[in-house]
Formats: C-alpha cells, structure tokens, sequence
C-alpha cells in the first residue's frame, strides 16, 4: 500500500491551477468564444469598408433569324451563331446611413471585451473551483491521516486489552470492545478513502485529465488571510469580472438601440462600375457590338415606410436597456451580499479555528496521557475510548475548520477579482 501511494505524482495546488488554465473546457470554450467576437471586430463587418464585386459572363446561342426594317430590308436565316461576353467591376460604398456604422462598430468592440471579460470570469472561476476541490481533497487527505493515528491507537488499546484478559486483569467484554471500536475505525477509513477517489474524479474533469490518471495531493491548508472590508467592497468597482461584464452588456443594448434608431434617416452609397461587353453574330442588324466604359455616381434610399419595423426595433432595444441596467443593479448588489457573507464566513472561522486548534493541541496531550494511565491500569478501557474520541473529533474538527477559513478567504479573493492576476 505505501509503495503504491508512492508511485502516485504528488500534485500541487500551484501545478493543478496550471493545468485547469490550459486544459479546462469551460475556458476553451470561453477562448473560443473570445477568438469569435474578435474576428466579428472589423471595421467592414461595421459596415465602413466598400463592397467590390467582379462579374464575368460569356453566353453563346444559335438563333433563327426573321428581322424586317423600315427601309424594306429583310433579313432571314436559320441556325445563326451569337456571342454575348460582358465583365464588369462594381463598387458599391456607404457614405452615410444615420451613423449606424459607428454604432455597429462600438458595439462590435464592446462585445469583444465582454469576451474577453467573459473569460476572466471563467479562468476566476476554475481557480476558484480547482482550489476549492484541492483543498478538500487535502482536508479529507488530513482527516485520513487522523483516522490512521485513531487507528495505531486502537491496536495500541486491543494489544492492552488481550495482555489483561490473558492474565485474568480485565473482563473479555473490554477486549471485545476494543476489538468493535478498532472495526469502526477501519470502516470510518474506508469511508473516508471512497470520498476522497470521488472528489479526484472532480478534480480530475475540472483538470481536463484523464479520468484513468491517479495523483496524490498535499494534505496542507494553507492559514487564510486576514482583509479590510471596506478594501474588498471598493475593489468591486475596479477589479470584479463579473460586475464589468454586466456594465459591458449595458454598453452594448445602448449601442444596439442608435443601431435601430439609425434606421430612420436616410441611407446615401457611392457608386461605381467598369464594364466591358461584346456581342458579335452570323447575322441580324448588329453583327459586332462593344462598350467598354466607367461609371460613377451617388444613390440614396429613404426610409418611407417599413411595416412598423423601425419603431418596433427600438422598443426592443429601450427594453433592453431597462433589462441590462437591472441586471447590472441586481449584480453589484448580489455582489454585496456575497462579500459581506464572506467576510462573515471569513471572520467567524478563523475566530473557531483558534478554539480548534487549542482543543486539538490539548486532546493531544490528554490521548497522551490516557494511553500511559491506560497502560499502568490507572484508568479503564471505556475511559481511554472517550479520550480516544475526543481526540479524534478535536482533530478532524480543526481540519474541517481550517478548510472553511481557506474556503472564505477564496470566496472573498474572487469575489474581488484578486483570485488571478
């Protein structure tokens, strides 16, 4: 067993996070969705750049021929072979459309920094995700380690209790439930290792890894940080994702609005064209015909009427608005709760985890000295049981303790957007 754990990779918290940021498929995805919004970001999918369009046709008939002219001639002949080829270069460009490219183009920007805000937030939450597993593995991985010392105790007190019973000093119901206490022990392990194969399976998809892969984690937790509230409360403002992101899409419903308000004025293009064309037949009153020439000018279309659909456009994007700008609220105020509800959580466990850490300190030294007396048969086996289990709680107490303070102090980096930088 120990040269299997030994086989395992030891895998820290600062590698686990390296490999979430690469491999991690909600950040992929968020990349991905970043690489789009940027190719979306031009200034010709804004509407500012002109369309050239080439066009090329050659057509080829074979006609009858029945012509007659006012000059009396008369033309008639079967099978007559034609040849109409034309070419042409056209550019069509907008010079005005109630500057509607300008807003397309502030919103186009707009939504690439959502993108790229969105994936912030993604990255912040996969840490915050990863080491939020990491460290309960470590917990549970802690709790493991006690249980193992809970149960090198239990031997101790079985082996204590045989040599009594063997000479007649102590009652076979004592070794009896030495024995029952010490199978517990060994089920409360087995436990304890289930858990902790099932969140590495969580750690292992949040990874990106393989689901064969096997590791092994540290089983320390780092002590949490002390803050300032009121620091944490107007790093909100400036560094959380979450509430720029909610700002962006207000910036963008704003945009999408002059978009549709554009829509009444009067949209002017200019226009141009090089065209070549060449027709030659057998016969008829043109035997060869060519132009080649350029061509410019400037077109206009004013809106008139469109069913209603202007005004309807910009209804929708008023609701928008009024939408985007109550989730924004709605965000900075979610945002509040969960940083004083974290500082809360915060203050309140490392304030426990001084007592826990005292009770586990002293339940040390009380299993230490309960063992000795128990030794010497100053004291009976249901005596060193309670010493026993007191040391285990205060033990697996104080972990559970330290994994709440560390699990605060990530809650309240995030929520700042201090997690990653």
């Amino acid at each position: 067993m120990l040269s299997s754990a030994n086989a395992q990779t030891l895998l820290s918290a600062e590698k686990a996070v390296a490999e979430a940021l690469e491999k991690n498929f909600g950040i992929l995805l968020a990349k991905n969705n970043q690489e789009i919004a940027a190719i979306n970001n031009t200034l010709g999918n804004a509407g500012f750049l002109p369309q050239i369009n080439a066009s090329l046709s050659e057509v080829m008939s074979n006609n009858n021929i029945d012509q007659r002219f006012a000059n009396g001639l008369e033309v008639q002949r079967d099978n007559v072979a034609a040849d109409n080829f034309s070419a042409g270069l056209n550019l069509n460009w907008t010079l005005f459309d109630g500057f509607r490219m300008f807003a397309m183009r502030n919103r186009l920007k707009e939504t690439y920094e959502l993108s790229r805000t969105e994936l912030y937030i993604e990255v912040q939450q996969t840490v915050f995700d990863v080491l939020s597993q990491y460290y309960r593995l470590a917990m549970l991985m802690q709790q493991l380690k006690v249980t193992d010392d809970v149960i090198s105790l239990g031997l101790e007190r079985k082996k204590i209790a045989e040599q009594r019973f063997l000479i007649g000093d102590a009652a076979k119901t004592d070794l009896l439930q030495a024995r029952i206490d010490l199978n517990n022990l060994y089920s409360s392990k087995i436990a304890i290792r289930q858990m902790i194969a099932e969140e590495k399976q969580n750690l292992l998809f949040l990874l990106g890894r393989s689901v064969d892969a096997d590791f092994n984690v540290s089983d320390s937790i780092p002590l949490p940080t002390a803050y300032d509230l009121q620091s944490i409360e107007q790093a909100i403002n400036v560094g959380n994702p979450e509430y720029k992101a909610a700002r962006s899409r207000l910036k963008i419903s704003e945009f999408a609005f002059k978009e549709a308000k554009a829509m009444h004025y009067p949209q002017i293009q200019f226009l141009s064209s090089y065209n070549f064309s060449r027709v030659s037949s057998e016969a008829g009153f043109a035997l060869f015909n060519r132009n080649v020439g350029f061509n410019y000018g400037i077109g206009a279309q004013i809106p008139l009427y469109a069913g209603g659909l202007v005004n309807r456009e910009k209804k929708l994007a008023k609701a928008n608005i009024i939408a985007a700008s109550i989730v924004m609220e709605q965000t900075m105020a979610l945002l509040k709760t969960e940083t004083r509800s974290a500082y809360s959580n915060l203050m309140f466990s490392i304030e426990k985890l001084a007592y826990e850490k005292e009770n586990k300190q002293w339940a040390e030294e009380q299993i230490f000295i309960a063992l000795e007396q128990f030794k010497k048969g100053a004291i009976n086996s249901l005596q060193l049981k309670d010493a026993q289990l007191t040391y285990e709680q205060s033990s697996l107490q104080y972990t559970k303790a330290l994994y709440e303070a560390q699990l605060a102090d990530l809650r309240l980096q995030r929520v700042s957007g201090r997690l990653i930088r």
